[in-house]
Formats: C-alpha cells, sequence, structure tokens
C-alpha cells in the first residue's frame, strides 16, 4: 500500500508540474535549440526534470519512513537537480558539471553507507577492498554512471524509458528484501517517470535536461549500491547489470572518441541509438529495440540476483561484445533494415485482407468499446468489497464537473480532459481497495464474479487493440511508453518477492489497471471530440460509485 501511494502521489504530482514547467520554460526561453547532432527540429522545453523531481519528492516528504540513507540521497539528488538546471538555463562549464557531480557523489558516499567494499571472486572467495580504494571507486562508479545515464538522454523518452525499467526492479528487489525506504524512494521515481513520459514520447514536448538525466542516474545507482550493501545475498554486480546498457554505450563512445585522438569529451552522433537509426529504424523503432535490451538486462539482473559475482560479471561481458559486435558487422557490412521491413509489411497486410475485412473489423471493435468501456467500469464499483468514503464524493465532484463542462463553451481538449480525471484519479483505489475480488481472483477464479471481470478485461484489451490496429484515421497512436508499461505488467507477475499470492494480487492488479486506463484512452481519442454518449456512462457510472461510497 505504501509503494502504490507513493507512486500514484508521484505520478499525479509530476503530470500536473509538467505543463507548468513547459509554459515557464517558453516564457523564459529555456529551450534546447536544434542543431547538427541532435535529432529534433524544433525549440523543445527543458526543464521537465524539475517537474520529475518535485513530483518524486512530494510522497518522500510525506510517508517515507526515517532512515540514515535518506537524507544523503535526497541532498545528493538535490545537488544536481540544482547544478543541472541552472546548466539547463545558463549552459555551464563542463567543470562546474563534474564538480557537483563529485560533491553529491562523496555526500552519499560519505553519508549513505553506500561505498563498495567487496565483491565474489571467480571461486566465490570474497575479496575484501580497502577503505583508500574503495571509496575512490564509489566515486568513480556514482559519477560515471550519473554522466552515463546522462548522456544517453539523446532520443525521446530513452532516458526516462531506461531509467523507468531499472527503478522498476529496483522496487521488486526492495520488496524482495523488506526494504521498505529503498522501495518507496523507488516507487516515487517510477511514478515521476510515468507522469514525465507522458509528454517526453515521441514526438516529445518537453525535455528533462541535466536536472532529470542527472538526478536519474544518481539515484539508480545510489540506490542499487545501498541496496546491495544493506542485504548482502544480493550480489554486488546487479546494478552493473540493471544499468550496463548506458555504460557501454557512454565506454564505447567515449573509447571511440580517444582513438581517433579526440577529447572523450566531445559531441558526436555515434551513441548506439544514433547508429540504430543510421541502419535505417525510425525514431520509434530505435527506442523500442533499446528499451527491449534494457529489459533483458532487467530481466536478467533480478533472475540472477543471487547468483556468483563472476556469473553476473561474465554474462554481461557477453552482452557486451553481442552488441559491439552487431554494430561493427553492421559498419563493415553496411547493413540496412529499414527498407528491408517495407515489403514483408506489406505482404503480411495483403495476407490479413484476405481473411478479414478492415471496415468491417472496426465498426465492431469500435462498437464494442464503446460498450465494454462503461461496463466494465460499472462492474468495478459493484464488485468492489468496500469504497471509501471521500471517494464517493469524489465520484460525485466528477459527475457535477462532466455535467458543468457540457453548459460551457468549452473546446473539445478541455471536456477530454475533465472526462478524464475522475476515472484516472478514482479507478486505482476503487481497484486496490477490491481485496476480496482480487484474492478471488489469485484464487484460480473460482466464483462467477472474477470469472466475469476476467472475461470483460480480456474482451476489452481484445477490442482496444482491434481499433488500434485497423483504424485509418488520426486517433489513437501506440508509442513505446505503450511498450514499454506491457512489458512491466507482464513482468511484474512473473515475480514472487514476497509470497506467490502477494505476487499474484499485485500483477493482477496492475493488468486490471493498465487494461482499463488503455482502452478508455483509446476511446476518447477515437470518440473525435463527440462525446454525448460516453459523457452520458460515465455520470452513470461515477453516481453508482457515490452510491457505493456514501450509502452501501
Amino acid at each position: 500500500m505504501n509503494y502504490f501511494i507513493s507512486l500514484l502521489t508521484a505520478l499525479y504530482v509530476t503530470v500536473i508540474m509538467v505543463p507548468i514547467c513547459r509554459r515557464l520554460a517558453l516564457k523564459f526561453q529555456i529551450v534546447d535549440l536544434p542543431d547538427a547532432r541532435k535529432v529534433h527540429q524544433h525549440p523543445i522545453p527543458r526543464i521537465g526534470g524539475v517537474a520529475m523531481a518535485l513530483g518524486a519528492l512530494v510522497p518522500v516528504c510525506l510517508w517515507l519512513p526515517p532512515d540514515p540513507l535518506v537524507l544523503p540521497v535526497l541532498g545528493g539528488a538535490g545537488i544536481l537537480v540544482a547544478a543541472g538546471f541552472l546548466d539547463d538555463v545558463y549552459d555551464l562549464d563542463y567543470r562546474l558539471k563534474f564538480g557537483a557531480q563529485i560533491l553529491a557523489a562523496v555526500w552519499v558516499a560519505g553519508f549513505g553507507g553506500v561505498a563498495v567494499r567487496g565483491f565474489g571472486g571467480p571461486l566465490s572467495q570474497n575479496i575484501i577492498i580497502p577503505p583508500w580504494f574503495g571509496m575512490p571507486l564509489t566515486l568513480v562508479i556514482i559519477v560515471g554512471v550519473t554522466n552515463a545515464i546522462n548522456l544517453a538522454d539523446g532520443l525521446d523518452g530513452l532516458a526516462g524509458g531506461i531509467s523507468l525499467l531499472s527503478f522498476a526492479c529496483i522496487g521488486l528487489l526492495s520488496w524482495g528484501c523488506g526494504d521498505l525506504v529503498i522501495g518507496m524512494l523507488a516507487a516515487a521515481v517510477i511514478g515521476a517517470l510515468l507522469g514525465f513520459l507522458r509528454y517526453n514520447t515521441y514526438p516529445a514536448t518537453i525535455f528533462m535536461g541535466d536536472a532529470g538525466s542527472q538526478m536519474l542516474g544518481f539515484l539508480a545507482i545510489s540506490l542499487t549500491l545501498g541496496l546491495t550493501r544493506r542485504h548482502a545475498p544480493l550480489s554486488p554486480f546487479v546494478p552493473l547489470l540493471l544499468l550496463g546498457f548506458p555504460i557501454l554505450d557512454t565506454l564505447s563512445v567515449m573509447t571511440a572518441r580517444i582513438y581517433h585522438g579526440r577529447s572523450p569529451f566531445a559531441p558526436d552522433k555515434n551513441h548506439f541509438h544514433h547508429k540504430l537509426m543510421r541502419i535505417g529504424l525510425t525514431h520509434r523503432q530505435s527506442v523500442m529495440a533499446i528499451y527491449a535490451l534494457q529489459l533483458l538486462l532487467t530481466v536478467s539482473a533480478w533472475l540472477f540476483r543471487f547468483y556468483p559475482d563472476w556469473m553476473l560479471l561474465g554474462g554481461y561481458l557477453v552482452f557486451c561484445f553481442l552488441v559491439l559486435g552487431f554494430f561493427y558487422l553492421c559498419s563493415v557490412g553496411r547493413l540496412q533494415f529499414g527498407a528491408a521491413a517495407v515489403n514483408p509489411a506489406r505482404s503480411v497486410s495483403e495476407r490479413e485482407r484476405r481473411f478479414v475485412d478492415p471496415r468491417l473489423m472496426i465498426i465492431w471493435s469500435f462498437r464494442a468499446l464503446r460498450v465494454l468501456v462503461p461496463l466494465m467500469l460499472l462492474l468495478v464499483g459493484v464488485t468492489a468489497a468496500e469504497m471509501p468514503r471521500w471517494a464517493g464524493w469524489g465520484a460525485i465532484a466528477g459527475a457535477a464537473g462532466i455535467l458543468l463542462v457540457t453548459r460551457l463553451p468549452s473546446a473539445a481538449k478541455v471536456e477530454a480532459v475533465v472526462l478524464r480525471l475522475p476515472v484516472y484519479l478514482l479507478l486505482p483505489i476503487l481497484c486496490f481497495q477490491d481485496q476480496a475480488v482480487t484474492r478471488q481472483l489469485a484464487a484460480l477464479w473460482v466464483v462467477p464474479a472474477p470469472r466475469l471481470l476476467l472475461a470483460g478485461y480480456l474482451a476489452l484489451a481484445a477490442a482496444a487493440v482491434l481499433v488500434v490496429r485497423y483504424s485509418r484515421r488520426a486517433g489513437y497512436q501506440t508509442t513505446p511508453l505503450d511498450l514499454l508499461i506491457l512489458s512491466l505488467v507482464l513482468f511484474i507477475p512473473l515475480v514472487r518477492p514476497v509470497g506467490g499470492d502477494a505476487a499474484r494480487v499485485y500483477g493482477l492488479l496492475s493488468v486490471q489497471l493498465l487494461t482499463t486506463f488503455y482502452s478508455f484512452e483509446v476511446l476518447v481519442e477515437e470518440l473525435r471530440g463527440d462525446f454525448r454518449r460516453l459523457r452520458q456512462a460515465l455520470v452513470a457510472v461515477l453516481l453508482l460509485w457515490a452510491l457505493r461510497g456514501l450509502l452501501l
């Protein structure tokens, strides 16, 4: 429950703060200008990291219990957010940036107890690192990873997506170890990232800037080092797997620059995401390919967290060899993938037309979606074991807001926001409070109500996917963020951090929320501003929720 509340609070605060920061950045011209090294074509605000920092800070200040790690981590992150913001505004000298990074690393290593002190050898013999060497090594690791995530921020949603997968695994590891403090810190950062990626996924309307990327790199390495130090069974090489892709990217780029006689800090277009685009992948395809590689490392970090250190190190070196070998073959053989994918895709589309009529599919799937979305929202209210009284008042306020906006000469975008708010704010709480039905779902669905809900969610997901697949209008567009969230939802039910039932309950809850939110978003976008029927259905659903919360 603490993790869930921290995540939601950070998400909502970030979603509110990002538009505010974007308007302020445009007003004061705090924007990232396009140049020959960058892929965007227009000036983009670059202080989204401030919104993420505020979103993650709110739940930490409200609910995080006291712990010796908290103040050093927050202090170091605060130093980097402040220095990154100044760099985003004034373009600081790189030496000042390094000074801030070193200061933050010294702060968390000296006062947070995250210094590297040893690891296992090839024969499982513990190797103790003396403090005179361990402290400088820790500073190099923290500063290196901070810069690695900073340099990975080259495509829309790239650094945020890599970090989201890393923090998801950090949260699961801390959950399994019973470390509430690190788990809540990770959950707060995950919520902030989800709220930010809503605006940062291609095409991005705001960048995180150095304030955000440095904060993410610093928090990721500090929390993973703290986790492996506080819980001995975890391998100290787990951070290498979690953050291995941006580390490999940074090391390969700097090595190439030194080899060609250039400064290792000189900017260029030789990062992995640049190379993927040069061999023919689009912006989105490049981001999704890197997400897939990061997901592979994240799952490996979870599966092999208790294995000997030399096995994790060996596996990571094999991964590095394969990635570098792939790019070497592409450069030598001049391989291109974009053009080769056109004809196969076209043939698949032609084969689909033989068996299904796209016009018929979109008509019936869209009709099913319009019926199933309100129906599933209604069923959640009916089958819920309990509903807080304050949520009932929130449902009344949501219904009143929907009715009020119809009386105002407002644009369709304003009405779309008003329709989304009560669903997005109340549905997570309602689903989480539904403990009885969720436990029945975890017990193999042995009663009719859970079976009905399961069938409804499967039908809802199928209808939404068919609408997105066969719609030819400019409605809902899939993004790499969809793949990212889907990967998390498929991964979470597979883990067993605190017993099988607990993991299954939270996994099913995540599937329930994802399916409903995704389908609702598709429906709102595909309605193109014609919200009359959806408005009526939502008012009826909210009134039922209010009845459950206030009277039943």
